[in-house]
């Protein structure tokens, strides 16, 4: 219960705070919580995503437009 808690409520707020407005990352939330290890390991996790968006979203212009 002590990983998956903090996690799935920083999820929920995600999603609460995300009807009105633009939500922040789960890592800042969590560094707000005081939870820095668990934070830099989301962080981490977020980071790859991203880098891995970026690389899939190249990928497809290069093979629409060529290159």
């Amino acid at each position: 219960m002590g990983l998956w808690l903090p996690l799935a409520f920083a999820t929920l707020v995600q999603c609460v705070i995300g009807i009105g407005t633009k939500p922040p990352p789960r890592s800042e939330l969590l560094s707000s919580w005081a939870l820095p290890e668990l934070s830099k390991a989301v962080k981490r996790d977020e980071d790859e995503a991203n880098a891995a968006a970026l690389g899939n979203w190249i990928e497809n212009l290069r093979e629409r437009y060529g290159g």
